[in-house]
């Protein structure tokens, strides 16, 4: 695992190192495998993550990327100014940029309600965790 966030590399228990995706401190085609986990739209040029990922990849090996829609979680369309908005790296463009870099891309997209936002509390927490702004305002008009 290669994340650049210490607090999150104590808690794996795998092997980790602490680096930028952009700058990946292996040797080239140095994997067989790569995956970039909800990760990429952190990044203002996840180009460049991509690229040292093919790099540090042998020749068969295999790239995989996961990332959410901008249209994702449409129960915070009128809650979250940013709802609908291009990230950096989202579903809608993700394919075009890993084609760039790697050439063909087979998508397959995940349709699943991932949360059950029963309460209000429950509410709260999800909105504070995507930084919504106003978030303990807009969790108590929100239904659950």
């Amino acid at each position: 695992m290669v994340d650049i966030d210490a607090e999150t590399l104590a808690e794996v228990n795998c092997p980790a190192v602490r680096a930028d995706v952009a700058a990946i401190p292996f040797a080239d085609a140095s994997f067989d495998g790569a995956a970039a986990v909800n990760c990429l739209y952190f990044l203002a040029e996840p180009i460049a993550a991509l690229q040292e990922a093919r790099r540090v990849l042998r020749a068969a090996g295999l790239f995989v990327a996961s990332t959410p829609s901008r249209w994702n979680d449409p129960e915070l369309e009128g809650l979250d100014p940013r709802w609908g908005s291009a990230s950096s790296f989202d579903a809608e463009d993700a394919p075009a940029m890993v084609a760039e870099v790697f050439g063909d891309v087979e998508m397959n997209p995940w349709r699943v309600v991932a949360y059950h936002l029963p309460d209000h509390s429950a509410i709260a927490d999800y909105l504070h965790a995507f930084n919504v702004p106003d978030w303990q305002i807009k969790a108590t008009a929100a239904a659950p």
